[in-house]
């Protein structure tokens, strides 16, 4: 019995192009966006075929959130920001992505 193919998960070639890849959570792929205006953060879940995070199940949910805690928590740490903003947004790229920005008084 051959096994079920099954698709693999690649990253969208306009998030390729637009980030650097820091590294990998349990979930989440973990982007820097080539933006020099803003520290910016994008959490990309490595499972194929996701558009919005209903499409993750129950504790893919819970993961998500929890890796969205830690990109936010680790940003305001290394950045000093006064505020986050937290945003899955998809206008453009179709692909499930988080984007997690550091933003500041002066910006």
């Amino acid at each position: 019995m051959q096994p079920m193919n099954r698709q693999e998960w690649q990253l969208h070639p306009q998030l390729a192009q637009d980030c650097f890849t820091v590294g990998d959570l349990c979930l989440s792929r973990v982007l820097l966006m080539n933006d020099a205006n803003y520290p910016w953060l994008v959490l990309v879940p490595r499972r194929p075929d996701l558009m919005e995070v209903i499409d993750l199940p129950p504790e893919g949910c819970t993961e998500l959130m929890s890796e969205i805690v830690v990109a936010a928590s680790e940003m305001r740490r290394l950045t000093a920001c006064h505020k986050l903003n937290v945003a899955a947004l998809g206008n453009a790229v179709p692909q499930l992505h988080v984007h997690v920005i550091a933003r500041f008084r002066t910006d």
